[in-house]
């Protein structure tokens, strides 16, 4: 893919006619994103160094990337990281990190963490995908086998790719939020696969003690928490508040209404009200639970149940 690039790029490039690449940085990159964010100016390329030479909204003029790390900007379903580290001089003027060594010039997780930003990439794009499918079809309509397959099947692969993520010995130099992200995106989509007990531990054995300064950036990161992946839609599962995700407290919530255990499900969401009390989705959530508890009537089968092929899969 590189070498593509890179003979497109040089054919184009001139000394005063500049190169512009604009990069997609997510499923639902909208326009005024691009103007900001997704794009660079290649003003360079050098076979000899193997570098290219960019101005870049985010990263400034005369940026140098290696063939390697341009590359890996562009992997389908990644998108831009950059990692801040001390260099040259400004390293030599910092004080030591505490182990006798001097600071490195280039953090571990700028060197190997692409691999694993592109992976939850395509964990995401797959679930994306298979939340699309299951909201297509009409509450009333039956889902065909077909659609149940698929479901299941785009769920497992975000699975397979958060695997790779949380597997990865970079992982744990991530930030805590990514990690964290990581982690509450493989319960939800075992979850969406009938997997509840399994997600359940999950979130109340590992994520819910684990809840805890979410935004504070880990060494070498500009910042712990990057919003660039968040469609208005998913927004409220990337928000933190206090250090903390009330997300996880929705997710737990819908794991116990998938079973139609109705008193179990509002315990499980009451912490998200210590933390956002006046969220009107979640707001709404609540009397829908309530009006259920109350009412046997009033009772559906949830339609991500509907999307996994009915209760009769809950594991």
């Amino acid at each position: 893919m590189m070498k593509e690039y890179r003979l497109e790029i040089s054919k184009q490039s001139f000394k005063d006619i500049p190169v512009i690449v604009i990069q997609q940085k997510r499923l639902d990159t909208k326009i005024d994103d691009i103007e900001k964010f997704g794009w660079r100016v290649v003003i360079g390329v050098f076979d000899d160094k193997k570098e290219v030479i960019v101005h870049d909204a985010s990263l400034g003029n005369n940026y140098v990337f290696s063939y390697s790390d341009f590359e890996k900007l562009f992997v389908p379903g990644a998108r831009r990281m950059l990692v801040i580290w001390p260099k040259n001089e400004m390293a030599q003027g910092l004080s030591k990190p505490g182990n006798g060594q001097s600071y490195k010039e280039r953090s571990t997780a700028m060197e190997q963490a692409y691999d694993i930003v592109g992976a939850a990439g395509r964990a995401r794009a797959a679930v994306a995908t298979a939340d699309t499918l299951c909201s297509s079809v009409a509450y009333d309509d039956e889902l065909t086998s077909e659609q149940i397959s698929e479901f299941i099947r785009l769920n497992k692969e975000s699975i397979q790719y958060r695997d790779e993520v949380i597997n990865s010995p970079v992982f744990k130099d991530m930030p805590a939020f990514f990690q964290f992200r990581n982690k509450f995106y493989r319960a939800r989509s075992l979850m969406r696969i009938g997997e509840i007990s399994k997600a359940r531990g999950i979130l109340i054995n590992e994520l819910i003690p684990a809840n805890k300064n979410l935004d504070k950036p880990a060494e070498g990161f500009e910042s712990a928490i990057d919003f660039s992946e968040a469609t208005a839609d998913a927004a409220r599962y990337a928000r933190v508040i206090d250090g903390q995700m009330p997300a996880v407290y929705e997710v737990l919530m819908v794991s116990y209404r998938y079973e139609g255990k109705y008193k179990e499900a509002i315990d499980a969401y009451m912490p998200y009200f210590q933390l956002d009390p006046n969220d009107k989705d979640a707001l709404k959530y609540l009397t829908l639970l309530r009006d259920e508890l109350r009412n046997p009537a009033a009772r559906k089968i949830p339609k991500g149940v509907k999307c996994m092929g009915g209760r009769s899969v809950i594991k």
